[in-house]
């Protein structure tokens, strides 16, 4: 197995509270949380059980080599480390 890392993008929710982290190599994979810790937590949980469905499957694994989309380039970012 190998430790991969992923940036997230952690977004405030003005209207209803809490954060919402999007992964821009997953884009199937977004979480929330009540707060930034909770929302990075729940995206690595996310992440990893995408990554697992992934190679159940033997689907290639997305490497984290997507740049952050140009409305985000002052969002709060974040890493998280996952095994694949």
């Amino acid at each position: 197995m190998t430790k991969r890392e992923y940036t997230i993008i952690l977004t405030l929710d003005e209207k209803q509270g809490g954060y919402t982290a999007t992964v821009p190599a997953l884009p199937e994979c977004v979480a929330q949380g009540g707060t930034e810790d909770e929302a990075i937590a729940n995206a690595q949980d996310v992440i990893q059980d995408y990554i697992d469905a992934l190679l159940k499957d033997r689907h290639p694994i997305p490497e984290d080599r997507h740049p952050i989309p140009e409305e985000h380039t002052h969002s709060q970012l974040a890493t998280v480390r996952v095994i694949a």
